[in-house]
């Protein structure tokens, strides 16, 4: 990231790519670089989800996004493609109690994470606090509209290969569709992020899926988009579809509201809490299919329609968040 020159800010160089390095900074390296600097902290604050340094009598603000260890799912350890996903679960908890001050306040981005935070991390709830992150102002009236292909139903899914992004139930669903209507599954076409060097194995899986269930032609690979076309294929969409079995926030829910088109979410706790309030959003269990399948045909059927989005308002923002750390500042 850049490094502007600013008046009363020091920037410490770490090695913090490998988790061992990254272990090893938050423990030992981080204390080290205050006492070379002559730094005695007054306060502490972590913008990556866990606490720093030795000093557990110094207050800690710490803005968590990682939503992993939260969710109930088990990874296989032996699997290469889940291993990370195993250590976010059941290691990095360990650590981040571990680094927790008595008197930490902690700040989330939606209210599933303040519950799964005083579940899991066991902090205290009235130390929990939730700021809903700034997004990037979205004019829909601005937006350009994407030139889908004449007499097609077009949904959006921009998500990485991940396997909790759960592509499977939207192949599954698609395959649903043809069997009982293929006049109907032959004007569909689901528009997809992935690509296939994010994950090789997982793709090939994916493909081949598509043609077992003889919808390959159904589905746009599209790979990386930039957002502005990412936005204008939300425009023109007859909706946006987000399976996905966890998220932090799920800011593609964002996005698409804000363009005002309908959107299929997974029936879980962070899409009603992003969405919640969206006239134009419809819950589905993550991977019930045939339901998948029914909502997809539903917004087949409807005529084209726009919809108002605002961000909760009940939530704080950035602003709650310095506000607290020039109130914490007052009373030390």
């Amino acid at each position: 990231m850049p490094q502007p020159p600013i008046e009363g800010v020091t920037y410490i160089e770490a090695d913090t790519k490998s988790r061992i390095n990254r272990w090893k900074f938050d423990t030992f390296g981080f204390d080290r670089a205050l006492k070379e600097h002559g730094v005695k902290p007054d306060l502490l604050i972590s913008l990556q989800n866990i606490g720093v340094g030795k000093h557990k009598e110094i207050p800690q603000i710490i803005y968590a996004h990682q939503s992993i260890p939260l969710y109930p799912y088990k990874w296989n350890l032996l699997d290469s493609k889940e291993r990370l996903y195993f250590f976010y679960k059941n290691v990095y908890p360990f650590f981040v109690r571990r680094s927790l001050s008595k008197n930490v306040q902690v700040f989330v981005q939606i209210p599933f994470m303040r519950e799964g935070w005083e579940r899991v991390m066991g902090v205290k709830r009235e130390n929990i606090h939730v700021i809903f992150p700034d997004t990037v102002a979205i004019n829909k009236d601005e937006i350009s509209t994407f030139a889908y292909d004449a007499d097609t139903y077009n949904f959006v899914y921009p998500a990485t290969i991940d396997r909790y992004k759960n592509h499977k139930t939207l192949i599954a669903a698609l395959g649903k569709i043809k069997r009982e209507n293929d006049a109907l599954a032959k004007a569909i076409r689901i528009h997809l992020t992935i690509f296939e060097d994010e994950n090789p194995k997982l793709f090939v899986r994916l493909t081949q899926q598509m043609r077992e269930c003889d919808v390959a032609d159904n589905f746009v690979v599209h790979g990386r988009k930039p957002f502005d076309e990412l936005l204008s294929m939300y425009k023109g969409a007859t909706g946006l579809l987000y399976p996905s079995k966890m998220e932090s926030l799920g800011l593609p829910l964002v996005e698409a509201a804000s363009v005002g088109v309908p959107i299929v979410a997974s029936d879980l706790d962070y899409a009603h809490d992003v969405v919640g309030a969206y006239e134009g959003a419809e819950f589905v269990p993550m991977e019930d299919a045939e339901k998948w399948a029914h909502a997809i045909v539903e917004l087949c059927s409807r005529p084209k329609q726009q919809y108002e989005y605002h961000i909760p308002q009940e939530y704080g923002n950035w602003d709650t968040f310095f506000d607290f750390i020039d109130q914490s500042k007052a009373c030390l």
